[in-house]
């Protein structure tokens, strides 16, 4: 079970209230790829130092940089959970996993019916819950167009499971992950309240440019 702390609860309340405008500060973040990285090491390493890099560094840097679904594996455990919570599996803001079946185990923190309710509903998949999220007005025009954009990215693995990601998708799985953490963070510290206007319209704006530019830079 995650429960909050009021240590944590005053911090990232303060963040949160500094100025909405900030609250994608850590997405300022270029995204560097292999040949850039490559070119760092070469300008600073010795010969025999980047021959090193090349043969035994490069090759784990690379499979973490180009990782795309472990950023987006975080989007759909944020996603399925602002679905659930706007759905009312959850009681309160106590967060407990539980497996089907077990829903009831848990009489103070889960909503069994509403959790069976959820699965009947057919919001079980990634797709469905986005869908389900923008029409209840949690997400708006320009981050479920950036969602599905990602999502659809993301879905080159199914024809071919060996599919090549571009740097535009990397880019993708990372921005929604960041945006999707955020709205998560806000519902989790605010259970049952609307986010203010000056967050909502913040993410949007960030997601519009983001789709215009395709650089988290660029979206500020």
């Amino acid at each position: 079970m995650l429960e909050k702390t009021a240590a944590e609860i005053d911090m990232v309340k303060k963040y949160l209230n500094i100025n909405h405008d900030l609250f994608l500060l850590d997405l300022r973040v270029t995204m560097p790829s292999i040949e850039e990285l490559r070119k760092i090491a070469q300008l600073n390493l010795c010969g025999s130092c980047y021959k090193k890099y090349l043969a035994f560094l490069e090759p784990t840097i690379k499979e973490y940089v180009e990782r795309p679904l472990s950023d987006w594996g975080e989007v759909e455990e944020h996603v399925t959970y602002l679905a659930m919570r706007k759905w009312g599996v959850f009681r309160n803001d106590k967060i407990v996993s539980f497996k089907d079946g077990e829903e009831n185990d848990f009489p103070d923190e889960i909503d069994g019916t509403a959790y069976r309710s959820f699965k009947k509903e057919r919001l079980r998949t990634i797709s469905a819950q986005i869908k389900y999220l923008h029409r209840e007005g949690v997400f708006g025009e320009n981050t479920f167009k950036l969602l599905e954009k990602a999502r659809v990215a993301r879905n080159k693995i199914h024809p071919s499971p060996d599919a090549a990601f571009t740097k535009e998708d990397y880019g993708l799985f990372y921005v929604a992950k960041g945006i999707t953490s955020q709205l998560r963070l806000f519902s989790f510290l605010n259970p049952g309240k609307e986010m203010p206007s000056e967050m909502r319209i913040a993410i949007e704006k960030f997601a519009e440019q983001y789709l215009a530019n395709g650089n988290a830079n660029d979206a500020f």
